[in-house]
């Protein structure tokens, strides 16, 4: 049963050292990424909660046993995958264009760009996917909204490569480009995902 950040404090982390609050931080952490890479490697998510709601939950423990660790005078020293994911989220308003590739050789393919005009979306679109919808696309979404979405998807900490050595599948990228000096991202894979892409497809509208 998981509870609030604010019962974990209080029931793991009061009375403790600064020392011991930081081994508790590090071993949320690795829990995190022990999920993570179980659902990446095609773990079944058959219990409850799901492996997306652990880490969202374990996610909101560290966030909260950090505040908790400064709080005791602690100077807390980000992991390099915190440091890399806050610089991914300190560019995101700079964002101008995500560009994403999905598909394989029986589900057909597509490539979908959208590009920020104003707060408005702009999209290109090229599909031979059957399922894909004819309806108006993030119709009731502004660019604003759609980064706000995307903070939620934490795409900082994914890896820059998913593979899977199969024959055929699902092969994807997303690109992004940004409207200052840094370096455009790109993220791909083959038959391999990262923990939380379905929740990224839904926020694309492509699921």
């Amino acid at each position: 049963m998981m509870i609030s950040p604010d019962s974990y404090v209080e029931s793991e982390l009061k009375g403790k050292t600064l020392d011991e609050v930081l081994e508790m931080i590090r071993s949320l952490q690795q829990e995190m990424a022990d999920i993570k890479s179980s659902k990446e490697n095609g773990a079944c998510d058959a219990i409850c909660p799901s492996m997306q709601v652990r880490v969202d939950v374990l996610r909101e423990y560290v966030a909260a046993a950090e505040a908790y660790y400064t709080s005791l005078g602690g100077e807390y020293v980000p992991s390099m995958l915190e440091e890399k994911a806050a610089v991914f989220d300190s560019n995101m308003k700079h964002i101008t264009s995500i560009t994403i590739t999905y598909g394989g050789f029986f589900e057909g393919h597509e490539r979908r760009t959208l590009m920020r005009d104003g707060n408005k979306i702009v999209v290109e679109r090229l599909s031979n996917r059957a399922e894909a919808p004819d309806a108006p696309l993030y119709e009731f979404m502004s660019w604003d909204d759609l980064l706000e979405a995307l903070s939620y998807i934490h795409m900082g900490e994914w890896d820059s490569r998913y593979e899977n050595h199969v024959l055929d599948g699902i092969q994807w990228s997303v690109d992004i480009k940004y409207d200052h000096e840094e370096p455009a991202k790109h993220f791909s894979g083959s038959n391999r995902y990262p923990y939380n892409f379905d929740r990224f497809l839904e926020t694309m509208e492509m699921a």
